[in-house]
């Protein structure tokens, strides 16, 4: 083959594959956005409707992941399927349970203005899906970022379930990532950084919206409002480990965007009250699940935002909706899988039994606590209890590995005091430890 006639392939190549990542993406936001248009009466707000693309990616991350630990595989027919059993059950629930709307935002809903809704977000979101897949945005890779996120999903993709002749430390990857990074593998587009690009974009956006909101109560007017969600977005985006991570081909940003999604519309829904909101009961589910098993640490990071919102007046059945379902169903189904089914037991890994069985036990205290002790502690106690639960968890984790764990102080402490590229994250947690101690004397502990 010539040069030039290479070259012509490759360029061709390239175009097959942007359009195929172009394409994808698109599919991922309308998979979110149907169910946001079927649950809402009025026509969405775009708050609502900038949630399109996570949800559907996490509908898309925990259908595949829900596949895997059952044994049925993953692939587009199975991918598919389940997709419609979800969209299935959520229309029957609405024709049996009719959602009334809020009053709040209410606009004269027929079907031309949901169909202009549907074409305008529609067109955006390709408009943003072309700058996402071009190479016009950087990205990096590390070794990390080839051994689990590309040899990984691809054996996944080929042999379709968790076997045991897998590499046992493969086994560490969070799966609904790696499972996110099966899609160039199922639809043949080589490479996933449009996907990640797509929703560092809007996930932006959802950040605006989200300090927006926030500040409408110390900040009554709007134009201070828009300037101050204008001017803590921009601190957001040229702070160093946002930058580092948002560009890294590894679990960290799908963690780090998921992470903030969920406590931002749980705290919405603490904060509003127990209104009857499916769109975001719905959304809570799967953006949760999601998180729970976009790193190993998930499960924990989820434990612990489900005890401080249990300090809250947020109804038991929500904190078991959002919370307890998400983590009961990712965490034990997942453990169920790769030490029951598939007999999994590496010598080394992040995940050992122990650990397992330590996540284990939270999970049946959490669920336990909501149900039965929640309402026989004072809700200002809850905070004393989540600090013990703490205490004690990470005393767990120092008799688990002792030698790692004391590493890992080490290095934080030494990350603080160095920088070595947290850039103002040092800074932000000396003031935080400085605020947490005067309150603590303020309030007398």
């Amino acid at each position: 083959m010539s040069f030039l006639s290479y070259s012509q392939y490759m360029k061709s190549l390239e175009s097959v594959f942007f359009l195929r990542q172009w394409l994808t993406i698109l599919a991922l936001f309308v998979s979110g956005l149907f169910p946001t248009l079927i649950i809402r009466k009025r026509l969405p707000e775009l708050r609502e409707l900038l949630f399109s693309f996570p949800l559907g990616l996490s509908i898309y991350g925990v259908s595949g992941f829900l596949l895997l630990i059952s044994g049925l595989g993953i692939s587009v027919p199975g991918i598919i399927c389940t997709y419609l059993v979800i969209m299935l059950g959520l229309m029957l629930f609405l024709h049996f349970h009719p959602v009334n709307p809020p009053a709040s935002g209410v606009f004269d809903d027929n079907k031309r203005q949901r169909a202009v809704v549907f074409i305008v977000s529609f067109i955006t979101a390709a408009l943003i899906a072309v700058l996402a897949s071009s190479d016009f945005l950087s990205q990096n890779v590390s070794n990390d970022s080839v051994y689990y996120y590309s040899m990984y999903p691809s054996i996944l993709v080929k042999n379709r379930v968790i076997t045991a002749s897998l590499d046992k430390f493969l086994t560490d990857v969070g799966q609904t990532t790696a499972v996110v990074q099966c899609l160039p593998f199922l639809f043949g587009f080589d490479e996933s950084f449009g996907i990640q690009h797509f929703l560092n974009l809007n996930f932006i956006l959802i950040f605006y919206t989200a300090l927006f909101d926030i500040l409408c109560k110390p900040l009554p007017k709007k134009r201070l409002r828009i300037s101050a969600a204008f001017l803590g977005t921009l601190f957001l985006i040229s702070c160093e480990p946002y930058i580092v991570i948002s560009k890294w081909v590894l679990s960290n940003i799908y963690f780090t965007d998921f992470l903030f999604m969920v406590f931002f519309l749980a705290f919405k829904t603490s904060e509003d009250g127990e209104d009857a909101d499916l769109l975001r009961d719905f959304s809570l589910v799967f953006m949760t699940a999601f998180l729970v098993m976009s790193r190993m640490e998930g499960g924990v990071l989820v434990f612990v935002m489900a005890m401080a919102f249990s300090a809250t007046a947020m109804k038991k059945k929500s904190l078991l909706l959002y919370f307890g379902l998400p983590l009961a169903v990712m965490e034990l189904g997942y453990y169920g899988m790769i030490y029951l089914k598939v007999g999994i037991d590496p010598l080394y890994s992040f995940l050992d039994m122990r650990s397992a069985l330590l996540m284990a036990g939270m999970i049946v205290f959490l669920i336990v606590y909501i149900m039965f002790f929640r309402k026989l502690i004072a809700l200002s106690y809850v905070p004393i209890l989540l600090l013990g639960a703490l205490l004690l968890g990470n005393a767990g984790l120092l008799v688990i590995n002792h030698e790692r764990y004391t590493t890992n102080i080490k290095a934080f402490l030494l990350n603080i005091r160095q920088g070595n590229g947290w850039g103002f994250f040092s800074i932000i947690i000396v003031i935080y430890c400085l605020m947490l101690v005067f309150e603590l004397v303020r309030r007398r502990f």
